[in-house]
């Protein structure tokens, strides 16, 4: 999961889930203010899977994608 998809997570998990919008324009104005508040209190992203993990990872992707493309 990259960084983007965490924050959209934290978002949804934090204020949206049990919110209740009752408008496009209130839904906004709540994204807006929990975004606007997301650095009053920064906690880093960590990630529980060891770096050696996502490089591998990385390899067999690259590896894949790299004989898909030779092979039209």
């Amino acid at each position: 999961m990259n960084l983007v998809e965490s924050w959209f997570a934290q978002l949804t998990r934090r204020r949206l889930r049990h919110g209740v919008f009752t408008s496009v324009d209130d839904l906004q104005d709540t994204i807006d203010h929990w975004a606007a508040h997301w650095n009053d209190d920064p906690t880093p992203f960590t990630s529980a899977i060891p770096a050696t993990d996502i490089l591998a990872k990385v390899q067999r992707a690259r590896t894949v994608l790299t004989k898909s493309a030779t092979h039209h």
